[in-house]
Formats: structure tokens, C-alpha cells, sequence
């Protein structure tokens, strides 16, 4: 008798097949068939963002800094984004509540206190949603934040400007 047997395909072996023609339309794509990345225009923009009530001690720590000085997100640097300028004025004065031992509540003027305003120049993708590192840029946006590698502040941004 002849011990040959007839080989058939069973669906094991069909689905291994199919995988492994999988791997391979995946690597061609991949690999082979690359196409041109697109990318967005881009455009350059000049914000103001005022952080308020930042303390003497704060102000000082951002004045012996010379500017620009570079933006960064987490601990990487952001590419093009600087921040230019910085402006203090005496801020209009923070009332801080508390409540007396007696259950009274009193109330007094924080000294101390500055208004700061930050300039930052960074270029950024021209969509509709403009956003830099991972923080939309909009005019009136607040808790937005502006960080360097010594300091960092949030404020509401006052402005946006683009360059044509």
C-alpha cells in the first residue's frame, strides 16, 4: 500500500495565509509605497498674556533673566517659541478673605503684588485651531500657561497677533 497521503488545506492553514499576505501589503505600504508627508502652512504669531498677582519674590526670579528665552512643554524645548518681554506693574491690590477666631470675617490688601505681562513670539500651524506644544493660542483663552526652563506663569492672553 502507499503511505503517500493527499495534503488538503484546512481553514488553519488558510487563516496563516491570509496573515501572512497581510504582513506583507502592511511592509510594502509602509516601506515601499511611502508618500510625501504633508504638512500645514505655517504662520507667525505675537501673543500678550497677563498673569496677575505674582509675588515680589517671583518678579525679581524673572527680571535677572535675559530674554528671549526659549518655551518649553514637559521637558522638551518648543521650537521657535520665545518669550520676548516681559512688563510688571503694581497690581490694583488682591482682598484676601479670612475669618476671625471670634467668627467674624475680615478682610485685607495683599501688598507685594505684581501684574505681568508676557510676550511670546512662536510660529505654529495655520489651522483653524491653533494651538502651541499642546495649548490653544486665542485671544481671551485663560489658565493659559508660559513656561521656560527657570519659571513659569498662567494668565488669560489679552492678544494675538499674525504676520503676514
Amino acid at each position: 500500500m502507499n503511505s503517500e497521503k493527499k495534503r488538503r488545506f484546512n481553514t488553519v492553514d488558510i487563516i496563516i495565509i491570509v496573515a501572512l499576505i497581510a504582513v506583507v501589503i502592511f511592509v510594502c505600504y509602509k516601506y515601499v509605497f511611502k508618500g510625501e508627508a504633508v504638512s500645514s502652512p505655517t504662520a507667525e504669531i505675537t501673543y500678550r498674556l497677563k498673569a496677575e498677582n505674582v509675588d515680589a519674590e517671583t518678579v525679581e526670579c524673572i527680571k535677572s533673566f535675559d530674554l528671549p528665552l526659549q518655551l518649553v512643554s514637559g521637558d522638551i524645548y518648543i521650537p521657535d517659541a520665545y518669550l520676548i518681554d516681559v512688563e510688571f506693574t503694581e497690581s490694583s491690590g488682591q482682598i484676601q478673605y479670612y475669618t476671625n477666631s471670634d467668627g467674624t470675617v475680615s478682610s485685607r490688601i495683599l501688598t507685594d503684588k505684581y501684574d505681568a505681562i508676557l510676550t511670546v513670539k512662536a510660529t505654529v500651524n495655520d489651522t483653524a485651531n491653533v494651538e502651541l506644544a499642546t495649548q490653544e493660542i486665542r485671544a481671551g483663552k485663560s489658565n493659559h500657561y508660559i513656561k521656560t526652563k527657570y519659571y513659569e506663569l498662567a494668565g488669560t492672553i489679552l492678544s494675538v497677533e499674525w504676520s503676514e
